[in-house]
């Protein structure tokens, strides 16, 4: 697999749309298409669909609401997202560790109580891995 284009959305559906549908026609054997920006999966998705090419799946970060439609239908394989409420409480304890001065700048790993145990890199406390949706479970999401 190689890497044809880098088209930007900014973020924006009906941009990613019309950059999908000139990477389809200018690079006909392109297979796959990620998009990072949540409206960009669903505008990537409509343009697939809408040219009628099976052979070319659409992927990235994403939120269910967006792209349930695209799941469903076999053009979004899945789509990726952290779990926003452990981000979130994440954050809330980072920020607290911060504060207290239980998590100090030279650490590698943080202790989050309830929420586990994850590493320091640099500045950056990390989440993980991110929560994949698909077909088998995306109905069980609400946002």
């Amino acid at each position: 697999m190689k890497l044809v284009a880098i088209q930007p959305s900014e973020g924006d559906r009906d941009r990613a749309f019309a950059e999908t549908q000139t990477v389809l026609k200018v690079h006909p054997n392109v297979k796959v298409v990620m998009a990072i920006a949540a409206p960009a999966v669903p505008g990537a998705a409509e343009a697939v669909k809408q040219s009628g090419r099976t052979d070319v799946k659409v992927t990235g970060l994403s939120l269910p609401n967006m792209c349930r439609p695209y799941i469903k239908d076999g053009i979004v394989e899945s789509i990726v997202l952290w779990d926003t409420v452990k981000l979130g409480s994440l954050a809330v304890a980072t920020a607290d560790a911060l504060a207290s001065g239980r998590l100090r700048r030279g650490d590698t790993t943080f202790a989050a109580g309830r929420l586990g145990t994850f590493a320091v890199a640099s500045d950056e406390v990390l989440l993980g891995a991110p929560f994949v949706f698909n077909k088998s479970n995306i109905d069980q999401f609400n946002f």
